[in-house]
């Protein structure tokens, strides 16, 4: 049935939120027809096929010479054509014939999608509650099938996860160790960014921390990063990849230390910038667990000696361009924003009375030396047991030298964390 229908549409472009229209012209009889059906699909490279819901433009059979006209709502949370070099989203409106014990003569026609122009609060409202809606259905479908998935999985394979959480142990302590010496130096470190944002509106970005102690700072940044995300496969193998598209740096507060102006006074740290989103950047495509284009925005504070707090937010940005966007919010430095904390140079004095001996008191030192010890304690006893002379033996020295050596150097290890998580 090829050549049965003809498909016409009133625009070659279209807004997201906005209405496309056209019609369907019948070109040869169609007694069997139960119906006609228009949608929109989207597709292209490394993106999964997307439709919208289907919309019922006639019923029953048709006949030569009809002309059908039809009105497709673009959902707010469409993502928009991206013609992107790795990830490509393309849009087509699709007509079908639905014809009984036959193939259903289908036509389709290209259409480009642009972003929305609403008002930014308008624009950010009926993106997140589309998009709350649809991640309500989906953990309604899918979090039954996950919880008995999850119970069979754990019942089969109880005494392997066991022995896998044994061997991560000590991997889960080091990360345990990693954000208790954090919390020594800082606490509540934070990024505040707004749930949605729109292309070519500034971005703002807050971020903040409880000071407890001195530190030592090569830098406070705030990175705003969007990357394209795409899946290989190749027989059994399946490679992960990521391009980065756009990326902006701001530094809060370079090379200093940051030391509380009191030690009885409540000091924390704050500091505001704005990025500027780009009119003609992509869009947030996909949702969790595989999306396909997203903007993030880290926060890192690159401590000398210590392990470095950092926190990542996922930003929405909206498919729309507000026809009035907002002026750029100004922006606060850390040393007029903060309260309670006091901002030295590297190698300046100090104002008097604030005192910051301790922010640059490496810990990593005493942090290996447990680690350390308990391979050489654990080679000496292996050793000992397989080939009946212990490491201690083969260096010359008295018997289980090296494994009361490897206990020592634990313990001092310990004691000196101890020491330079209390200073």
């Amino acid at each position: 049935m090829s050549g049965a229908i003809a498909l016409h549409v009133d625009q070659a472009e279209v807004h997201v939120g906005d209405e496309l229209t056209g019609a369907i012209e019948v070109l040869q009889d169609l007694p069997t027809a139960r119906g006609v059906a228009v949608l929109l699909v989207g597709g292209g490279t490394h993106v999964p096929t997307s439709q919208t819901p289907a919309e019922r433009v006639a019923e029953g059979p048709l006949r030569a010479g009809q002309r059908l006209p039809f009105t497709l709502d673009v959902p707010p949370d469409t993502a928009p054509t991206y013609p992107g070099q790795q990830v490509s989203l393309a849009w087509r409106v699709r007509a079908t014939v639905d014809v009984p014990w036959a193939f259903d003569p289908t036509v389709e026609q290209p259409v480009v999608i642009s972003p929305m122009e609403l008002p930014g609060a308008q624009a950010r409202e009926a993106f997140l509650a589309r998009r709350a809606a649809g991640q309500a259905a989906q953990q309604k479908a899918h979090g039954l099938l996950g919880k008995v998935l999850g119970c069979a999985l754990l019942l089969l394979f109880a005494w392997p996860l066991l022995f896998l959480l044994l061997l991560l142990a000590p991997v889960l302590l080091v990360v345990w160790a990693r954000d208790g010496l954090v919390r020594t130096r800082l606490r509540e470190f934070r990024a505040e960014v707004p749930a949605a944002a729109l292309l070519g509106e500034p971005l703002p970005v807050e971020v903040s921390f409880e000071l407890r102690r001195p530190i030592d700072v090569d830098e406070v940044t705030v990175t705003l990063t969007c990357q394209e995300h795409w899946v290989t496969s190749s027989g059994k193998n399946t490679q992960h990849h990521t391009r980065t598209v756009f990326e902006q740096k701001e530094v809060l507060v370079g090379p200093s230390v940051i030391a509380p102006a009191h030690r009885l006074e409540r000091a924390r740290f704050q500091a505001r910038t704005a990025f500027q989103l780009p009119v003609a950047g992509p869009p947030s495509i996909g949702q969790s667990p595989r999306p396909q284009v997203t903007w993030t925005v880290t926060a890192r504070a690159w401590l000398v000696g210590w392990p470095d707090p950092k926190e990542e937010k996922r930003v929405d940005v909206v498919p729309a361009t507000s026809p009035t966007p907002p002026p750029h919010p100004p922006a606060a430095p850390a040393e007029a924003a903060s309260s309670g904390v006091v901002f030295v140079p590297r190698g300046a004095p100090p104002p008097l009375g604030v005192d910051v001996t301790t922010a640059g008191a490496a810990v990593w030192p005493w942090l290996v030396m447990p680690f350390v010890g308990v391979a050489l304690a654990a080679a000496d006893v292996l050793m000992g047991e397989v080939g009946g002379a212990g490491l201690s033996l083969a260096l010359g020295l008295p018997p289980h030298a090296v494994t009361w050596a490897g206990a020592g150097l634990v313990a001092l290890g310990a004691g000196g964390t101890a020491w330079r998580m209390s200073s």
